[in-house]
């Protein structure tokens, strides 16, 4: 579970919150990268402040599926847990699916 522990505007760009989230229990979701779905998580603990757009309506308190901001939280925070495979979790039952749609590339 991960809470949204503060949420304030960005200072530099419009329609941007920074938001650090706070694990409160093990969290992961699957999420496509390049050539290979992989298993981003965070663990109990763990804390990570990210950039989003405002039109995602997080606020402070507020309880977050990791799926909500994988991506963002794979590009931004360089620090971030990764597993390969289902297997490396430290905890699969808390594996949530990605609820956010992938890209799609158009040719």
């Amino acid at each position: 579970m991960i809470i949204a522990q503060s949420v304030t505007p960005h200072p530099t760009q419009p329609d941007t919150m920074r938001v650090t989230f706070n694990c409160v229990a093990n969290e992961a979701a699957p999420h496509f990268m390049e050539f290979d779905i992989v298993y981003p998580y965070m663990k109990q603990g763990d804390t990570t402040q990210l950039d989003l757009p405002a039109s995602l309506d997080i606020k402070a308190g507020d309880t977050v599926l990791l799926s909500k901001f994988v991506a963002a939280y794979t590009q931004q925070d360089k620090n971030w847990n990764l597993a390969w495979s289902i297997d490396e979790l430290p905890e699969p039952s808390n594996l949530h699916r990605n609820m956010m749609p992938p890209a799609i590339l158009k040719y």
